[in-house]
């Protein structure tokens, strides 16, 4: 397993759960627009570290 693959499944999972949380606290707006800045730098980041491994 490479490093980038195990960073993927780190983040998908961290996603997963960031996710599920939202679903049963039930985030307010804020709270909400947060989660989702995390998991768009996440996917960010994930696209840059794919990018690198295969160039």
């Amino acid at each position: 397993m490479t490093v980038v693959h195990y960073a993927k499944q780190q983040a998908i999972s961290c996603m997963e759960r960031l996710e599920a949380a939202a679903k049963i606290v039930g985030f307010d707006e804020v709270l909400k627009a947060r989660v989702q800045l995390i998991m768009a730098v996440t996917v960010e980041a994930l696209q840059k570290a794919t990018m690198m491994s295969s160039a």
